[in-house]
């Protein structure tokens, strides 16, 4: 088998739907698997992959385990020469994974491959962290990345049971990067492939996690960069994030009163939470 498509699902039973009738009328010349891993969805996204997707292989958690967890399960599972590990809020076009494993295929020493995203509306997103990726970013060609984002990316089923799975300590967010250093450390390239393309809807999954989406990404970054960096840079960045996370709740507090509302709230908890929890890494 070609590729194994997993998807992590959570309460986005429409976006789901969508993405995989989309697998379906895009996907020609490879031969193909679809995983998707339910994280206890409280909506009817398990019920809709049985009754109107019942070739898709279904598991269903009690508990939301988080993106690491869920796609780890998925690999395991998993049968094909690759691993596309791909959102629920994405859609498939014109036989991108057929263009991406021939690619692959054509080309053995790139360990992870991103597609060319686009908003819901055409325009272009830039693949992994903007910031990390920028430098090298063009829109028209083929070429390497430092990063790969989690949303559509293409893996060697073999390289990642080589190297180690996801690693389960991130939550949400933060486990491409880790993921990403962890093949080019071990001698791999990673590719941006301009010449197949999903849209990525974005955030759709994470915006009914709201604060806890800020906390877990926070904690992320903070776990990444001890992991990768040493004791050092861990605690000067942590000592930045403490100094950004006081302006913020400064400037949220200021302005609670004409910006009030569930959101705000939100966030304004969050990161008084996330400030909380860093002062007693640091003291």
């Amino acid at each position: 088998m070609d590729i194994s498509i997993v998807i992590i699902s959570y309460n986005t039973a429409a976006l789901l739907d969508n993405c995989l009738e989309s697998i379906k009328r895009h996907t020609h010349g490879v031969t193909y698997e679809i995983i998707v891993i339910d994280n206890a969805s409280a909506d009817n996204s398990k019920s809709l992959v049985g009754e109107k997707h019942p070739t898709v292989r279904l598991i269903g958690n009690r508990e939301n385990r988080g993106f690491s967890a869920a796609a780890n399960q998925g690999i395991t599972k998993a049968l094909g020469d690759y691993v596309l590990l791909l959102n629920s809020d994405t859609l498939l076009r014109d036989d991108s994974l057929t263009a991406m494993v021939k690619f692959m295929r054509e080309h053995p020493e790139v360990g992870g491959l991103n597609p060319r995203l686009l908003n819901g509306d055409g325009t272009p997103q830039v693949p992994g962290s903007s910031f990390l990726n920028i430098e090298r970013w063009r829109l028209n060609r083929t070429h390497p990345l430092k990063w790969v984002s989690g949303a559509a990316a293409l893996f060697p089923r073999k390289l990642l049971l080589e190297i180690g799975l996801l690693d389960e300590q991130f939550f949400f967010y933060n486990e491409d990067l880790d993921l990403s250093l962890r093949i080019r450390r071990a001698g791999y390239s990673l590719y941006y492939y301009h010449e197949a393309a999903v849209i990525h809807l974005g955030g759709q999954s994470t915006r009914h996690i709201s604060g806890d989406a800020l906390w877990y990404g926070y904690q992320g970054g903070f776990y990444y960069c001890r992991k990768h960096y040493g004791k050092l840079v861990y605690l000067i960045y942590k000592t930045a994030a403490v100094t950004d996370l006081g302006v913020r709740i400064a400037v949220l507090t200021i302005l609670f009163p004409v910006l009030a509302g569930e959101k705000t709230r939100s966030r304004l908890t969050a990161y008084q939470r996330i400030l909380k929890d860093a002062l007693g890494g640091l003291i």
